[in-house]
């Protein structure tokens, strides 16, 4: 008999609430981006987002609903104004310091941030700042137009958690020069940099973007879906070994945003096939050390559709296993119990 729990670290923090900041601080545009489809959101002032926020922690605030973390997302935080940044974090942290806000963090370029910020952003309340790191590699850094090198990615890493904060890592699979030899050199190392969260956002071709130049030319070919959910699944058990926790896979399904997808890998549910894939793969090598056909598996029950696969697609690959529905069970704990 073997007893194994999933290797999936607990989420750390409540859900997140997103403020949308479209392209607001980002000194160039990447060729896949697209952020008013991405967030759902054309760009608007940062005096109008502003009055917005503060509208809606107070409308939270006295209708006395649970604590929530809080998000500056869609464009790069650390580079607007000084001014606005204490402005946003101080109307932040008032409603932190109220228990409206259980968390706060913020998006940002790898070359966006310097030590002496990062110190004043969290003596202000920021918890934790998600890098757009997208790939550590040179030459995927070149063609995406991002406009820094592979130590600027690495240092900015560094620096964030010297200042005490928490990092979060957003990656973009499939990027023009990505292979699998690329891709698993960026997992290793964002396994090196140990960030709390990871962020994985296979690269679409969006409407408007240099990406969909390059695809009518043919010089650039997107990711393939089947490959994507391979090399995805592939990848989050050595994140989850690494105590790091997967918080999100593939963009929000925005209406405005489904409309304007020209080519790559999307499916409205990426994250649980990719996730159930993982599962697929964990209880194989279960098995394998089990050395038999099993002849029962007691499952979690949280993790039962996981197992099963988006539409059963995993019950041919488990029947080949010797797991069937047959001798499946549900497990009285949070353990898998195979026998």
């Amino acid at each position: 008999m073997i007893s194994f729990s999933h290797p999936e670290p607990k989420q750390r923090h409540m859900s997140t609430w997103p403020e949308f900041l479209p392209f607001q601080g980002c000194p160039t545009r990447c060729v896949y981006c697209s952020q008013h489809l991405q967030t759902g959101q054309g760009t608007i002032s940062l005096q109008l987002s502003f009055d917005h926020l503060a509208r809606s922690l107070q409308s939270r605030a006295e209708e006395k609903r649970p604590p929530i973390g809080l998000g500056f997302f869609g464009g790069t935080f650390t580079g607007i104004p000084q001014v606005w940044m204490n402005r946003f974090l101080m109307l932040a942290k008032k409603f932190k310091d109220q228990g409206v806000l259980s968390h706060i963090r913020c998006s940002t370029r790898p070359d966006a941030v310097h030590p002496e910020m990062l110190a004043s952003l969290a003596s202000q309340g920021l918890d934790m700042v998600e890098l757009g790191i997208q790939s550590f590699d040179p030459n995927i850094l070149t063609l995406a137009n991002r406009k820094y090198d592979q130590q600027t990615a690495v240092n900015a890493c560094e620096m964030i958690t010297d200042a005490g904060l928490e990092l979060g890592l957003q990656m973009l699979p499939g990027l023009p020069g990505h292979t699998k030899e690329t891709w698993q050199r960026d997992i290793e190392l964002c396994c090196e940099k140990h960030p709390e969260v990871v962020r994985l956002y296979p690269c679409l071709v969006l409407k408007g973007t240099v990406l969909a130049s390059w695809l009518k030319s043919g010089h650039y070919q997107p990711q393939n879906l089947e490959n994507t959910i391979t090399m995805l699944a592939r990848s989050l058990p050595i994140l989850w070994k690494n105590n790091i926790t997967v918080i999100r896979i593939g963009l929000t399904p925005e209406p405005q945003l489904l409309d304007n997808v020209l080519a790559g890998p999307w499916h409205p549910s990426l994250g649980n096939i990719v996730r159930s894939r993982a599962l697929l793969q964990i209880i194989t090598d279960q098995v394998a050390l089990l050395g038999r056909a099993p002849q029962s598996l007691a499952v979690p029950t949280r993790y039962t559709g996981e197992l099963w696969g988006y539409k059963a697609e995993n019950t041919p690959a488990l029947d080949i296993l010797g797991i069937t529905k047959a001798i499946t069970t549900l497990s009285p704990d949070d353990k898998f119990i195979l026998n």
